[in-house]
Formats: C-alpha cells, sequence, structure tokens
C-alpha cells in the first residue's frame, strides 16, 4: 500500500476538464458517491468469496472511477490487485483489497466537501 496521509481530490483539474462547468463536474461526482460504495462491495465480496475474476473487474472499474478525481495512489493500488490477480498472487490480491475501504470513505468525504465548498 503506498502513502500514508490520503490524497486528496484534485477538482480543480475535474473543472477544467468540463470548462468550468461546476454543474456538469458536480453531476459526475455525484456519481461516482453514488455508484462507488457498490463497486467497493463487489471487491470485498469477490476478496471474500474467492472470485479471481470478479475482483480483477472490480478493482479495474473503481481505479478508472478514482482515476478522474486525481487519486493515484489509490488508483496505483487498485491496478497492482488487479496485476497480482492476472500474475497468481491471490492472497496477496485479497490482503491489498480488505484495505480499499477506510482509504475510499476517506477520499469520498474529502470529495463531498471540496464539491460542497465550490458551490
Amino acid at each position: 500500500m503506498t502513502g500514508e496521509r490520503p490524497e486528496k481530490p484534485n477538482l480543480k483539474n475535474l473543472l477544467e476538464a468540463f470548462d468550468g462547468d461546476k454543474e456538469i463536474m458536480t453531476e459526475i461526482v455525484n456519481v461516482f458517491l453514488t455508484e462507488s460504495p457498490s463497486q467497493l462491495d463487489a471487491i470485498e465480496l469477490a476478496a471474500q468469496e474467492g472470485d479471481c475474476y470478479g475482483l480483477e473487474s472490480a478493482s479495474h472499474s473503481l481505479k478508472g472511477a478514482v482515476s478522474n478525481f486525481g487519486n493515484t495512489e489509490l488508483a496505483a493500488d487498485l491496478g497492482r490487485i488487479e496485476i497480482l490477480m492476472r500474475e497468481g498472487h491471490r492472497d496477496e490480491a485479497f490482503k491489498l483489497a480488505r484495505c480499499v475501504r477506510p482509504r475510499l470513505d476517506t477520499f469520498r468525504a474529502e470529495l463531498q466537501r471540496q464539491v460542497g465548498a465550490i458551490l
């Protein structure tokens, strides 16, 4: 697992990508805030059940989502889960998957706080 301090969302870059349109950016953030818990549940369920394909797939999906908001450390760890699964290092991948929830929860809370401050 990388980084000791939680990575903060980068809404400035996201807002620039949408030409300063706060409404569109807020919609994108709300989709992430709504969908990321089920993506996380899928990761945890796959790890709990030993579902290699499910863990690789769910990690890939969440990796893309957190990358959109600038969380490169969590995205890198989710990518590492994918690689570990492909290389057959199941136990290490399952262990890393169990560390995702607290980091994602912290990131989601900060994302929500930042969106509130922008609006």
